[in-house]
């Protein structure tokens, strides 16, 4: 065989991939999140954020049913049942996960409410206070669309928990004015939120569903950390891309090396023409109690962060001082 002719044999190989390739691609489902949804409502003395509005054609009901059945691909088992090294068991699931089709819904869609839950600085996740009672104290609903149900996503400490409702949702509604409605149920008080969402449309690849459970303070608390241990140049990647540049480092003094930190949560209305933002208070000292409810600071010397969530779905820091 010439060389000419292995050339033409491994070109049109790769034309087969590429090929290939895009048709997987064009496989995965589709969602859409609306990035101009900022919305805080009180509940009682607790704040309710919302954050993001998705809708995706993933048939979420029949892939739980595959997964509980032992209805996977065959490229799945035959990736699994081998004891192979776990780094390269992981990869080859991922490029199995691109290259095999998940249930798509032809009919109504999934439809995601997420946000944040904060308590009062005094009030802190514990296993015996894990969230949900706190979550049972208000109803929300979307129009159109269908609410059927809220989970929440907590960590011990923390003066605030994630959340998420799940429903359905007509893609014929895109277009159309929505309106949120949240149900105080202590003083049956309905606070109403209309807006004309502006879509992002894009892919949902393998593990971009749980973007959901990371908290507004996970990137202070990665920055503290990393500062820390002198990664100044890593620290960056937790400050949003277009601030970095002035982004003014806060001085941590020596309590901060060491110690316990802990984190409070709090909304601010307005910053920096941002349409709100997560003001994150970290204080170094020393935890009471295995539960993280109990806390002893060490100084009076505070620090104050600001993040934001961007429009690819994950927490940045924008201010600190």
């Amino acid at each position: 065989m010439s060389k000419s002719t292995g050339v033409r044999i491994v070109v049109k190989l790769l034309m087969i991939l590429i090929t290939i390739s895009i048709y997987f691609y064009f496989q995965h489902p589709i969602i859409y999140r609306s990035t101009n949804l900022r919305a805080v409502v009180a509940v009682n003395d607790m704040k309710l954020v919302i954050e993001d509005v998705s809708i995706s054609n993933l048939d979420e009901d029949k892939m739980h049913t595959q997964i509980f059945e032992g209805e996977w691909p065959w490229i799945y088992r035959h990736i699994m049942e081998p004891n192979l090294p776990a780094e390269l068991q992981l990869n080859l699931l991922k490029i199995a996960s691109f290259y095999t089709r998940r249930p798509l819904s032809n009919e109504n869609a999934n439809l995601k409410l997420t946000g944040t839950l904060i308590y009062p600085a005094g009030i802190r996740n514990s296993p015996k206070n894990d969230g949900h009672e706190l979550m049972d104290r208000f109803d929300i609903s979307l129009n159109p669309g269908y609410c059927n149900g809220t989970g929440s996503q907590f960590m011990s400490g923390d003066n605030y928990c994630r959340w998420q409702s799940h429903g359905t949702f007509n893609l014929k509604d895109l277009d159309k004015e929505l309106s949120l409605a949240i149900t105080d149920k202590a003083s049956n008080k309905v606070s109403y939120i209309y807006f004309t969402p502006r879509w992002e449309k894009e892919r949902i690849m393998q593990g971009q569903e749980f973007k959901w459970a990371i908290g507004p303070a996970q990137p202070v608390e990665n920055y503290i950390n990393r500062i820390n241990y002198n990664k100044t140049q890593e620290a960056l990647e937790c400050i949003t891309p277009e601030a970095r540049n002035g982004f003014q480092i806060p001085r941590l003094d020596k309590n901060f090396k060491d110690a316990d930190i802990r984190y409070t949560v709090d909304w601010e209305d307005f910053l920096l023409g941002y349409g709100g933002a997560y003001r994150i208070t970290a204080e170094a000292g020393k935890y009471q109690n295995e539960d993280q409810t109990d806390f002893v600071p060490t100084t009076d010397n505070k620090l104050i962060f600001y993040t934001v969530k961007n429009s690819d779905g994950k927490f940045y820091l924008v201010l600190a001082h």
